[in-house]
């Protein structure tokens, strides 16, 4: 069997920004001169270069994902934003009934159906925070 040399992987943070994806080329250069001057085995600048540039492509690949989850997410939550606004006025920003479509959302026969959705769960719920925060300041406004 022949054997095969294999270089460890190195588990390198900080090559790609995290909030832009872009590579960070200061820290690939200064990973890169870590490892070819070390004292204990360093290697060789194109095995270095092949190692980092690796490490930095995984990481981008990743942060790539975490961005666009990230502005997905965020457009999810507007949307939440704005239809809550729309339901608490709806409901006449009346907590208890609020509260009872939460319940009857949670435990009644809405929990097996589409109207039982997560999405539906969180937009009542954020309904019931803005209902909340306009009573607070309605309490606050009248002392």
């Amino acid at each position: 069997m022949l054997s095969t040399t294999h270089i460890g992987r190195l588990y390198l943070a900080g090559l790609v920004d995290r909030d832009t994806g872009r590579y960070d080329r200061a820290a690939i250069r200064a990973e890169i001169r870590k490892l070819t001057t070390r004292f204990w085995a360093p290697m060789t600048f194109p095995a270095a270069l092949a190692l980092v540039l690796n490490e930095a492509r995984i990481e981008h690949a990743s942060v790539s994902d975490a961005i666009e989850w990230r502005k997905r997410w965020a457009a999810r939550e507007a949307i939440i934003d704005r239809d809550a606004g729309v339901l608490a006025a709806t409901f006449g920003y009346e907590i208890d009934r609020l509260q009872f479509e939460i319940d009857r959302r949670n435990f009644g026969s809405f929990t097996t159906t589409l109207s039982g959705s997560p999405n539906e769960q969180a937009r009542y719920r954020r309904a019931l925070a803005i209902a909340k925060a306009k009573r607070d300041a309605a309490k606050i406004a009248a002392e």
